[in-house]
């Protein structure tokens, strides 16, 4: 920052400082945006993006590494050194693992748990699918489904299918009867 307090005395000095922070990856910056048009008339700009590509040419030339082989490793390099110091330094590091933990247990349990891994379980669709999930939400709950082997998820959801489909008997029994009670009361 004490550079750039002291100024520059031409664009090419600018555009070396630029290049000296560690998050400049040459061939990176590029002008694809919505906001390219209105970019246009910014002169400099213009003369920054000119230049960036051709140092990112002058780059790819020298070491004969692919350029964009080069600017993913840097980039992953310092974006991990970038999330490291962010949370070493607002101390979250703890919470940022939580966060990471929490959301791993959300994708396996989203692979795991979902309609249509129970439709390939029960064989069932629709209706069947929907009662059994419920049924697992409310007498084993999401958190200790996330913890369980994909087998003995499918073992609960096998022995849910059956109360399902009993459940789902007694209801077409009870309405064939109420039916029955209505066309005898219409008589």
């Amino acid at each position: 920052m004490e550079r750039w307090r002291v100024g520059f005395a031409t664009q090419h000095e600018a555009f070396e400082w630029v290049a000296c922070s560690r998050f400049y990856v040459p061939g990176k910056i590029t002008d694809r945006t919505s906001r390219a048009k209105s970019r246009a008339a910014r002169g400099m700009y213009q003369a920054f993006l000119r230049w960036s590509d051709a140092r990112a040419s002058t780059a790819a030339e020298n070491d004969g590494q692919p350029q964009v082989m080069r600017e993913a490793v840097n980039r992953e390099a310092i974006i991990e050194s970038v999330n490291e110091e962010a949370l070493a330094f607002f101390g979250k590091r703890e919470e940022h693992g939580a966060l990471v933990q929490a959301n791993e247990r959300r994708l396996r349990l989203k692979a795991m748990w979902n309609g249509r891994k129970v439709g390939e379980w029960t064989g069932g669709g629709g209706t069947v699918v929907g009662r059994v999930m419920k049924l697992l939400r409310q007498t084993i709950g999401e958190e200790n489904i996330s913890q369980m082997t994909e087998e003995e998820l499918k073992q609960h959801v096998l022995q849910a299918k059956e109360t399902v489909e009993l459940q789902l008997a007694e209801e077409r029994e009870a309405r064939e009867e109420d039916q029955d009670q209505e066309e005898a009361t219409d008589t």
